[in-house]
């Protein structure tokens, strides 16, 4: 393992380094206060200026096992404030998130979630960090803040029974209705952001340091309601809560399935063949 220390491009001081740590991803390597920090083979490894060897800043914290299971070649990382955040994918697939704290005393503390996101980003100035994830089944990509709103709920996702009629119907009309909303609206709505990530074009730069809440080119509902006939997918819907909403027409079918996946409470999902059931 090599150091280079560069005053000037063309000046450039390579140091050796004593022991064998090899980094076992690019992606998990980030620059911080501290010097660079990087995942090996036995542990989360530090190098900084005047260090004659890389640093097993982990050694003690977790074992050689328990670091083998995370699957540091993985490892996506940033710093953030004082903090190694690292998202995995462990060996037996399951996916989580590594945090490692060194406070303001540079001792690491370490800590295990279960959130994971498909990419992570430090804004400016290191005051906020976003990530991308998928939104439950919906094959579709959220924008989240982390450590942002703790009082903002959990997203959640339910599917019904199968329900079999002795005869093909048509159901043409749904709603679905939250906890604390009137009629036809009027409720805060919560934000989501439907559609692979970037395949909509925003006005603005959600990752600047201004204070924003909203994404541009989003749409703001609270809930994504499936709809499954004879087992094939037949509709999608953003759906805001006690708003009634038609369904798919042209087709007929015995078996219906229904799931959502929300970010508020549900009371009552209904599904009709007419909005006249509904009311």
């Amino acid at each position: 393992m090599h150091a280079l220390t560069v005053d000037d491009p063309a000046s450039a001081f390579a140091t050796t380094l004593d022991g064998y740590a090899p980094c076992l991803s690019a992606d998990g390597t980030v620059t911080s206060p501290l010097g660079v920090l990087f995942p090996s083979s036995d542990g989360l490894y530090l190098v900084s200026q005047g260090m004659t060897s890389p640093q097993n800043v982990t050694d003690g914290l977790i074992s050689d096992r328990e670091w083998h299971d995370l699957n540091p070649s993985s490892f996506f990382a940033v710093f953030y404030d004082t903090t190694y955040l690292a998202f995995y994918r462990r060996l037996n697939g399951e996916y989580g998130t590594l945090m490692l704290d060194f406070g303001k005393n540079g001792q690491a503390r370490m800590r295990l979630m279960d959130e994971w996101g498909m990419a992570i980003v430090v804004v400016p100035g290191g005051r906020k960090i976003y990530y991308t994830k998928q939104i439950g089944n919906t094959g579709e990509s959220g924008l989240y803040e982390m450590f942002g709103n703790e009082d903002a709920p959990y997203i959640a996702t339910w599917r019904s029974k199968e329900f079999v009629f002795p005869t093909p119907v048509n159901m043409a009309a749904a709603i679905v209705e939250s906890e604390g909303d009137e009629m036809d609206g009027g409720e805060e709505e919560i934000l989501f952001w439907g559609g692979a990530v970037g395949d909509q074009m925003s006005g603005e730069i959600p990752f600047g340091d201004e204070d924003s809440d909203v994404y541009p080119g989003g749409t703001p509902i609270s809930s994504v309601l499936r709809v499954f006939a004879d087992g094939k997918l037949r509709a999608t819907l953003y759906v805001k809560p006690n708003r009634f909403m038609r369904l798919p027409q042209g087709y007929a079918a015995r078996r219906w399935e229904f799931e959502i996946t929300t970010l508020k409470p549900v009371k009552r999902i209904a599904i009709g063949t007419a909005i006249e059931e509904l009311r």
